[in-house]
């Protein structure tokens, strides 16, 4: 079980965007998941609680007061409880990195810098998605030319909908789909292409066709079957493509039906947590990781809604985030607006909050009125 530490800087009005995270006085709210009696007793203002039969400590504490407790658990020699809350610390605290690779099969080199949020457009090759936007081989190929256009980032190319209640679509079906649009937008474009599917050898042929990142709502686990897993983890162990992994509780075709947390935080960051260690442990770098917190994924409206507002959290994961909510269901329920193609304008408001509390990558419908809304959003709070 790993061990898991949140942290999310308590913000004042004073300041309520660009926190001093260093400065002595901060205040942080701190979970450290799974708590053993052995090492004694947390410091005052928190506090220890038992949550689903196991002990977890809760509460807040000053900047200069939380680095006291790290260095006294690692003085008693408690290496584990003291790392992770220095990793997570640290990923909060981290300037903003750069992601470089090189694909093999292309030799091209790419560079995502995240001192900046970016704009990944939605391609979806299959007439079964739920936003109403699903295309031809021919059209998905025009729409990806138009998003580059209007300033993405990054396109995301998927040819099978993970709606609940979609029609599965076999391995050849979305080969079929999503290799000539790969092909074709990678030979024009020089922005990367991601490929959204789980399935490896769609990732494979993919990665030849000359996609450049893979989008796995699975992250590499397969949605069970043990053998695509192990498929999966063989071919990217050996890629230098960036990975995205999304959490998602269930499958997409029982996800939304009961989806039930404890603290749906703490879990959506204990399994993203332990999905890069994970990663880490099977040969693939940190630096290639990116998390999805997986909005509308068996999450209800509540869950989704505080994933989103407390979203800076998952910076303690110390890798880029993506938010991924555009014209989903939550975007109607707070707008009002039950037909999804008419969600862009409310889920672009809500990318503008997105980039205000941290998250990277905005996947998204709309790439105009996206661009637009997250170039606003940086020249409100100065920072290009």
């Amino acid at each position: 079980m790993t061990l898991c530490a949140l942290l999310e800087p308590v913000l004042g009005l004073a300041e309520p965007i660009l926190p001093n995270l260093a400065a002595a006085d901060t205040m942080w709210m701190v979970r450290l998941n799974h708590w053993q009696e052995c090492w004694g007793h947390p410091p005052s203002g928190m506090e220890l609680v038992s949550i689903n039969k196991t002990i977890h400590c809760v509460g807040r504490i000053s900047r200069i007061r939380l680095d006291g407790w790290i260095e006294r658990l690692d003085q008693a020699g408690h290496k584990q409880p003291a790392g992770t809350l220095a990793s997570s610390l640290q990923g909060h605290t981290a300037k903003d990195s750069t992601m470089l690779w090189r694909t093999k099969s292309s030799k091209r080199q790419w560079r995502l810098d995240f001192s900046q949020s970016h704009v990944m457009g939605i391609i979806n090759v299959s007439k079964d998605s739920f936003s109403g936007d699903g295309t031809t081989v021919e059209q998905a190929i025009d729409q990806g030319l138009a998003m580059a256009e209007q300033g993405a980032a990054i396109l995301d190319i998927g040819g099978e909908s993970t709606r609940p209640g979609a029609t599965e679509v076999t391995a050849e079906q979305e080969l079929n789909l999503v290799v000539p649009v790969v092909k074709a937008l990678a030979s024009q474009l020089s922005i990367p292409i991601s490929i959204d599917s789980s399935k490896p050898e769609v990732m494979a042929a993919s990665i030849e066709a000359g996609a450049a990142i893979i989008n796995d709502v699975t992250a590499l686990q397969g949605l069970g079957d043990k053998h695509k897993a192990k498929e999966t983890l063989d071919l990217l162990a050996k890629s230098d493509c960036p990975i995205i992994l999304m959490h998602m509780q269930g499958e997409p075709a029982t996800m939304q039906r009961a989806p039930h947390y404890h603290h749906v935080m703490a879990e959506v960051y204990g399994f993203l947590a332990e999905r890069i260690t994970f990663c880490l442990a099977n040969g693939i770098k940190k630096e290639r990781i990116i998390v999805d917190p997986g909005i509308g994924f068996g999450k209800t409206a509540e869950h989704n809604l505080e994933l989103m507002r407390r979203q800076r959290t998952f910076r303690g994961l110390g890798v880029p985030i993506l938010l991924g909510l555009s014209r989903k269901r939550i975007v109607g329920k707070l707008s009002g607006e039950d037909r999804p193609e008419q969600r862009d304008r409310a889920s672009n408001l809500l990318a503008a909050f997105g980039c205000l509390a941290g998250a990277d990558i905005f996947r998204v419908h709309d790439v105009k009125g996206a661009c637009e809304a997250l170039k606003v959003t940086r020249g409100w709070w100065h920072k290009h």
